[in-house]
């Protein structure tokens, strides 16, 4: 009867693992990862791809065994002069397309632990909230691409980065 009893717990909470891990992966759909290649002594590269939440999410974080401190930034235009600056987070709507791509918001891997060439997958963890506060993780994998290309995203029109800079991110002033 314990047996019995063990097993079925065990198939209970292998089956909560297990739709917990799926879940993660319903509430946030991410497509063309990549990763701009580096160069030998390189200390940081950049990360971008889609990102469409299916619910209120916020992007907090990410973590990646290449580098030491993965971090979100943005660049922006700050008196005629392209700038880069590390943001807290990045909130995400539910059903609307956020791009991470050059000279926008994006991932920084600081502190690269070694060089990332051409058709490398680079592992990643996504860390993101929900509305209740509640983290979860999403592991990806980014191919490298060519350190000289810009790589649009695919099958979206060329807009200019502002427009994927959430409003409350944007601290410099228009004339």
């Amino acid at each position: 009867m314990r047996v019995a009893f063990r097993r079925v717990a065990l198939s209970f909470i292998l089956a909560f693992f297990a739709v917990s891990a799926r879940a993660d992966s319903t509430l946030l759909r991410v497509e063309e990862p990549w990763v701009r290649a580096s160069v030998a002594s390189q200390q940081a590269t950049g990360v971008f791809m889609r990102l469409t939440a299916r619910e209120a999410l916020t992007l907090v974080g990410a973590r990646s065994p290449v580098a030491e401190r993965p971090e979100l930034h943005v660049s922006e235009i700050v008196e005629g002069v392209m700038k880069m600056r590390p943001i807290q987070s990045l909130p995400m709507v539910a059903g609307e397309l956020v791009l991470l791509q050059p000279g926008s918001v994006h991932i920084m891997l600081m502190g690269l632990k070694q060089t990332l060439t051409v058709g490398q997958k680079v592992p990643l963890v996504l860390i993101f909230e929900d509305a209740r506060g509640k983290r979860h993780e999403l592991k990806i994998k980014a191919e490298v691409r060519a350190l000289a290309a810009d790589h649009p995203v695919q099958g979206t029109e060329q807009e200019s980065a502002q427009e994927y800079v959430p409003a409350h991110m944007n601290h410099h002033k228009h004339p």
